[in-house]
């Protein structure tokens, strides 16, 4: 576990989370807020590659959706 807001923690937290999902078929959504972590390139890149939709926050406030 990475104690900062590394893009790497956050890319390889959401690799582990897809190789240990139980049924591959169901679509998923990723919400977050604003954070530049889930903003760069290669994070936003894997979640496009998975077609994961991808849903932020207006507001960077992570609670309210958009």
């Amino acid at each position: 576990m990475h104690e900062t807001l590394s893009v790497k923690g956050c890319i390889e937290a959401l690799k582990m989370a897809l190789k240990n999902r139980k049924n591959k078929a169901l679509p998923l959504i990723h919400h977050s807020d604003r954070g530049v972590q889930y903003c760069c390139h290669a994070y936003v890149k894997l979640l496009q590659k998975q077609n994961i939709q991808i849903s932020m926050t207006q507001t960077g406030d992570r609670w309210r959706m958009p």
